[in-house]
């Protein structure tokens, strides 16, 4: 099955922390599946997005664009 999710959108933790609920909602999502997405979400974006306990706003499409080489709509290559 594929499902998109918009991580350019996770800019903070509260909009994470609401995207592992929403998946783990879903009747098809297996209890390994949501761990390998919240496992997923840590590889990406790292402890920088609530390191040390302190909420904090990150630029996804700036991880994103250095870590994987992505490029969004808005941006020419």
């Amino acid at each position: 099955m594929s499902y998109q999710v918009p991580l350019e959108d996770m800019n903070n933790p509260a909009i994470v922390l609401d995207w592992i609920y929403q998946m783990n909602e879903k009747t098809w999502m297996t209890k390994q599946d949501t761990g390998n997405f919240v496992s997923a979400l840590q590889d990406i974006f790292g402890r920088g997005i609530c390191g040390g306990g302190e909420a904090k706003t990150i630029n996804p499409k700036n991880i994103l664009k250095n870590k994987y080489g992505m490029i969004f709509s808005t941006e020419e290559e």
